[in-house]
């Protein structure tokens, strides 16, 4: 990969993204450095350093973002390089987005792909990038503060440490994360009388245990907050909510409480800062004052110190940053949850929600991108423009070809039928296992009505599925012979439970045939093809229910990796992640759909039938982390069958010299029954 380090052009910014280690590292990697004239002098590193260890030295910047795919770096990229910025290319440095509406507006109209260190997150809610910089930014907050209480600096004129005979400074910190932390080490090491606020009790409890006799802690709210600025010299703002906009703890009618002089130093600026009147300075002009308060809120404090700021964040960086080179942002993501986090805009679409509610702006789930599954819109198919439904007779069939699942909008479904299921299936899976097991039946009935947790496993696997589930099957008027299908089990302790069965089991079974004639003309089929096979056919609405987890699984999970038996599955919104689709490259990706879309996926059946053109593709249902195990999931697939007659022999125009037929010739009844058997759910006669 090509990685790029533009010199830092904020106000006052010494730093820079990558130290010449870090490029030492990079390049023996195989990859290209490309490093900006100059750009790392601020922090004491010559551009021979960079280049002696084989980095490319560039005149300009716009030399580096043009010949880049990745760029390096450490603030925020400003208005002269919005325009620099191309669409797939990589920006892995700090964002800050929730501070800055245009910042925002700039990178979705770039259609880059934004990786921003101050949302990386670790499974203990720690952040691993932004970590150095707070550590940096909270010892600075104290050493400013106590810099600007001199009274030629327009502070209040008092020693945050006293003398003996004379008291030491009130300071204040909002906030006992990394910054506060940092902070109140520091104010303490001098000698002030400090108190941290924070929201979390176990957090002061830690606090109150490492720190020395000269902090005390105390709750977070209005009114502790409002009494204790009273007698505050100094008040450190160290507020952190990971991507979002920073809480305004103190408000501009606050400052008449404040003592003349009192410095307030708001480390979360580049959040939007914990002051209501707090906006960004810089190193040349660090403070203004408001209602005789002294506010420093300089945007880049970590900046003034490049020598140990670079090298610190470097340190940090640098595995991830190697990741993302070595296989491409989206597999490195994959494979590093915490990196994943990072990610808050790709090619134009907010992944991260605290920076969409920031201004109100769409939000996309990061796993529906991340998934790589095709959208396609049924209208499409519906439309009366010829060439628009060729379009999406294409599109299906050639995701259909390339990874077996689609997501699919414009469909029959109403947001009442999938309320209403959901509502009516939460409630009997909720009854007591006495209850539900009256509505268990074995053999041919037991196509119907409820299957107990554990029961049914995959193809091949010993262990039972962590799931229970119920079986709505076909409506067929009783006076109609010509299938000898199970009659449907009514619940009677919920009478509105088999009419939301019902209503979404037609929404589903329609929307289904109408996917499988845009497939019969993808085939080069008559539309109606398999009209004749689904219409009454043996289709099945299954609602699963994962319950939580109260004990470490020994080898099962929830559903193990498995194909589907029937034509096609139609898969309704799922409360709860966890579903996963094998792709062509054998990776393990998430598939989760919009609000408004289903997921439908080739079964083995139709994959038979097609001679494998259309791909049966393996998917699963994984355990959720361990914080989630308290946690029930539901699903409701409709697994549409064909009637039973229906022969799945290999269709001639599926057979050729490059693909010869490769099963045998059988029923869809007899492949139904093989199945059943192989999964636990019958047994052999």
């Amino acid at each position: 990969m090509i990685v790029g380090i533009p010199k830092e052009i904020k106000n006052n910014e010494f730093r820079v993204g990558m130290t010449p280690s870090g490029v030492n590292s990079f390049i023996r990697g195989g990859h290209t450095v490309l490093v900006e004239k100059g750009a790392g002098l601020g922090s004491g590193f010559t551009d021979r350093l960079y280049s002696n260890i084989g980095a490319q030295i560039c005149d300009s910047i716009e030399e580096i973002y043009s010949k880049s795919e990745m760029i390096i770096k450490v603030k925020e990229p400003l208005k002269k390089e919005y325009s620099l910025i191309k669409k797939d290319q990589i920006i892995y440095t700090f964002f800050h987005f929730a501070s800055s509406k245009e910042l925002t507006e700039a990178m979705i109209m770039s259609e880059s792909v934004c990786l921003a260190y101050e949302t990386v997150q670790n499974s203990d809610y720690s952040l691993p990038l932004l970590t150095p910089m707070s550590e940096v930014a909270g010892r600075m907050a104290t050493q400013q503060g106590a810099k600007f209480l001199e009274r030629p600096q327009g502070g209040h004129g008092i020693l945050l440490g006293g003398v003996p005979g004379v008291k030491p400074a009130n300071v204040i910190v909002l906030g006992g994360g990394v910054v506060g932390t940092q902070a109140a080490k520091m104010a303490a090491g001098l000698g002030a009388n400090v108190t941290i606020f924070d929201i979390s009790l176990d957090r002061l409890r830690t606090l109150d245990d490492i720190m020395p006799n000269n902090v005390n802690t105390q709750f977070s709210n209005t009114y502790n907050i409002s009494e204790s600025i009273k007698s505050a010299h100094l008040i450190i703002g160290a507020v952190l909510i990971p991507g979002a906009k920073a809480p305004n703890l103190i408000t501009k009618d606050m400052l008449k409480d404040l003592n003349e002089g009192t410095v307030l130093v708001d480390v979360a600026v580049d959040q939007g800062g914990c002051f209501e009147t707090t906006h960004p300075t810089t190193h040349k002009d660090p403070t203004y004052v408001i209602d005789n308060v002294l506010h420093y809120s300089v945007a880049n404090m970590p900046g003034a110190v490049p020598v140990t700021s670079t090298e610190a964040l470097t340190n940090a960086t640098i595995s991830r940053g190697l990741a993302i080179a070595n296989k491409g942002w989206r597999k490195a993501c994959n494979e590093d949850l915490s990196l994943k986090l990072g990610l808050n805009i790709i090619n134009g679409k907010i992944v991260y929600k605290a920076v969409a509610d920031a201004f109100d702006f769409d939000y996309t789930d990061l796993n529906k991108i991340m998934s790589n599954i095709p959208s396609v819109n049924l209208s499409d198919f519906l439309s009366k423009d010829e060439s628009i439904r060729k379009s999406f007779v294409k599109k299906i069939g050639k995701a259909y070809q390339e990874i077996g699942f689609v997501s699919l909008k414009g469909h029959f479904l109403s947001k009442n039928n999938i309320d209403d299921l959901y509502t009516q299936i939460k409630k009997f899976f909720d009854l007591t296992k006495e209850v539900k097991n009256k509505y268990e039946f074995d053999g041919f009935k037991g196509q119907r009505g409820y299957t107990s947790f554990g029961k049914e496993h995959a193809k091949g696997k010993k262990e039972g599925d962590l799931k229970e589930f119920w079986h709505f099957g076909q409506y067929i008027a009783k006076e109609n012979k010509d299938f000898n299908y199970p009659e449907n089990i009514v619940v009677e302790e919920f009478p509105e439970f088999n009419q939301a069965g019902y209503s979404t089991y037609k929404a589903l079974e329609k929307t289904g045939i109408y996917v499988l004639r845009a497939i019969a003309l993808f085939l080069d089929l008559e539309e109606d093809h398999f009209d004749e096979f689904v219409v009454n056919g043996n289709s099945i609405l299954r609602p699963i229910h994962y319950p939580p987890i109260y004990e470490e699984p020994k080898k099962a999970v929830r559903a193990a990796a498995h194909g589907d038996i029937n034509l096609i599955t139609l898969l309704m919104g799922a409360h709860g992640k966890g579903l996963q689709v094998k792709n062509n490259k054998g990776e393990w990706i998430d598939a989760i759909a919009e609000k408004d879309e289903i997921v439908i996926n080739v079964g083995d059946m139709l994959s038979r039938y097609t001679n494998n053109k259309l791909k049966s593709t393996i998917h699963r249902v994984v355990n959720p982390p361990k914080e989630y195990w308290s946690k029930s999931r539901y699903s409701i697939p409709f697994f549409l069958h064909p009637v039973g007659t229906m022969k799945l022999n290999v269709l001639n125009n599926c057979i050729d010299s490059d693909n010869p037929k490769l099963y045998k010739d059988i029923s869809a009844n007899d492949f139904l029954t093989n199945r059943l058997i192989d999964i636990g759910v019958m047994k052999k006669e």
